[in-house]
């Protein structure tokens, strides 16, 4: 299962929507089986720190899970979908 929240604004170009990812900081929070509060679990739902992450054009061969190799996220890696 993936939770989802807004885009942060380097990925609004290409969705409105991402997954959210944990700052390792709330790692152990988020793993706590104890832990009951849903406000305390939803306060750590945020947008992901922009600054952190890095955007660029990969493969569109990505788009099938058929397709199944590290090049497809290689940098820079723009693949034409008719190659043999």
């Amino acid at each position: 299962m993936a939770i989802a929240n807004i885009s942060m604004d380097k990925l609004k170009p290409i969705h409105d929507r991402m997954p959210v990812i944990l700052s390792p900081d709330y790692y152990d929070a988020w793993m706590n089986t104890k832990e009951t509060s849903t406000s305390r679990l939803k306060s750590l739902l945020i947008p992901y720190a922009s600054d952190r992450m890095k955007a660029y054009p990969i493969s569109t061969l990505i788009n099938s899970p058929k397709n199944d190799s590290r090049e497809l996220i290689l940098k820079g890696h723009i693949s034409n979908i008719f190659e043999s």
